[in-house]
C-alpha cells in the first residue's frame, strides 16, 4: 500500500455522474420534524429511518475520510456539520426505536462511523472528541481487556525481550517531545500557527492517542468481515499489526510512556486462551484472529512487528535512536493515509445503502431496466 497525499483525498470517491443527492435528506429541520412526529405507520416510519441512518452513516465516514488536517475552512465546517447533523439523527433514532437491534451491516457502518470520527481529527480538539474523563473510562477499560487477555506470565506479549531495557532512557525530556510533536506536524497542512495550536493539544491526557482506539478499529474490522461472511486477510492482519506498532511509538515519543505496560496493552490480541474463552462471542474482536485466510499466521505477524520494534538492526543502537529511527523511516501520518484507504476500502466493501443506490441509478436485486422504472415512477430518474 502506498501513502497518498491529502491533496489527492478527494479522488478516493468517485465524483456523481448527474445524480439527484440525496445528502441534504437530513438537515436541522428534518431531525425537529421526526423527534416531533408521531408515527402514523411504525413499520414504514422504522424503514424510513433505518435507510436515513444508513445513508447518513455512509456519506458522513466518507466525509471525514477525505477531510484532512489543514484543509479549507469550508470543507472542514462542513465535515463538522455533517457530523453533527449525523449524530442528532442517531439521538433521534434511538429514542425512536429504543429496542432496535441493528443488522450486521448497519452495525458494521455504524462502528465504522464512530471509530473514524475519532480517529480523523485525534489530533486537534472538535466538538466530537472524547471528555477527559471519557477518556480516563475507555484507557481502564482497555488494560482490563488486554489483562485479562494476556492470563499468565508466558502469554505477555514482551516476554520474549526481557533483555530489552525501556526504563533508564524512559521517558523522553518535555523538550524531546514537543519537538516530536512538531516533526509530526510537519508532515500536516496545516499554518504554522494551527501546528502550533495543535501541538499544545497533542500528547496531553485529554487527546485521543492511537492505543486508546486500537480496540475499536479490531472491532470494526471484525463487525465488517463478519457483516461479509468473509475471513480477515493477509492485508488486514499487517495493518493491525501496523497500527500496534505506531500505537507504540506514538506512547513514547509522543506521550512519554516508559516501561513495557504500553507494548503489552498494544499487542495483547489474538485468539483466547482455553482459559479466556468462555464469554467470548461471535462480535468479540480476538474471534477476527482466529477466522483468517489459509496464508495468515497471525502469532507470527504480530512476532515480527515486535521485533520490529525491539530489535534494533544495529546491535549497538539505544532503544531511544532505534524508536525515533523507526518514526522517522515510518512516518505516522504516511502510516495514517494507508489506513485512510483501507477504512474507505471497508466502507465501500459493504452493499451501498438504498438512498445511495438511488443516487448511483441502480437497486440491488434488480435488473437495470426494473431499476429504470422505479425509480422514474419515484421522481428520481436521472434522465
Amino acid at each position: 500500500m502506498s501513502a497518498v497525499p491529502s491533496s489527492t483525498a478527494a479522488t478516493l470517491r468517485p465524483a456523481p455522474n448527474k445524480r439527484k443527492r440525496c445528502s441534504s435528506i437530513v438537515t436541522k429541520e428534518h431531525v425537529t420534524a421526526v423527534a416531533k412526529s408521531k408515527q402514523a405507520d411504525p413499520v414504514t416510519a422504522l424503514e424510513v429511518d433505518i435507510m436515513i441512518l444508513e445513508y447518513q452513516a455512509y456519506d458522513t465516514t466518507q466525509i471525514l475520510l477525505e477531510t484532512s488536517y489543514g484543509a479549507e475552512q469550508k470543507l472542514t465546517t462542513y465535515m463538522q456539520q455533517s457530523l453533527e447533523a449525523t449524530n442528532a439523527f442517531i439521538s433521534v433514532f434511538k429514542y425512536r426505536h429504543p429496542a432496535l437491534k441493528h443488522d450486521e451491516t448497519l452495525r458494521a457502518r455504524l462502528l465504522l462511523l464512530q471509530f473514524c470520527a475519532l480517529f480523523c481529527s485525534r489530533l486537534i480538539p472538535t466538538t466530537s472528541s472524547l471528555s477527559e474523563s471519557r477518556l480516563q473510562s475507555l484507557r481502564e477499560a482497555n488494560v482490563i481487556r488486554a489483562k485479562r487477555w494476556i492470563g499468565s506470565e508466558e502469554r505477555i506479549p514482551s516476554y520474549k525481550f526481557d533483555d530489552v531495557d525501556l526504563d533508564d532512557i524512559w521517558p523522553l525530556s518535555q523538550e524531546r517531545l514537543e519537538a516530536n510533536k512538531m516533526i509530526v506536524m510537519a508532515g500536516t497542512r496545516m499554518s504554522e500557527e494551527e501546528a502550533v495550536d495543535a501541538a499544545s493539544f497533542y500528547g496531553g491526557s485529554d487527546c485521543t492517542c492511537l492505543l486508546d482506539i486500537l480496540p475499536l478499529f479490531i472491532q470494526t474490522c471484525t463487525a465488517i468481515h463478519n457483516a461479509r461472511k468473509k475471513p480477515a486477510t493477509q492485508e488486514t492482519l499487517q495493518l493491525i499489526s501496523d497500527f500496534m506498532l505506531h500505537s507504540c511509538l506514538e506512547q513514547y515519543l509522543i506521550y512519554g510512556a516508559h516501561g513495557f505496560d504500553a507494548i503489552d496493552e498494544a499487542f495483547a490480541w489474538g485468539i483466547p486462551g482455553e482459559e479466556q474463552a468462555d464469554g467470548y462471542g461471535i462480535q468479540d474482536p480476538s474471534r477476527l484472529f482466529a477466522n483468517v485466510t489459509k496464508e495468515c499466521s497471525w502469532p507470527q505477524i504480530r512476532d515480527n512487528a515486535l521485533a520490529i520494534l525491539l530489535r534494533p538492526q544495529q546491535p549497538t543502537a539505544s532503544i531511544a535512536s532505534h524508536f525515533h529511527q523507526l518514526a522517522k523511516a515510518r512516518p505516522m501520518l504516511a502510516f495514517e493515509a494507508d489506513l485512510k484507504i483501507y477504512l474507505m476500502e471497508l466502507c465501500i466493501a459493504l452493499q451501498p445503502p438504498v438512498l445511495v443506490q438511488v443516487e448511483q441509478g441502480y437497486l440491488a436485486g434488480m435488473e437495470k431496466t426494473q431499476s429504470d422504472e422505479l425509480l422514474r415512477k419515484c421522481g428520481l430518474s436521472n434522465e
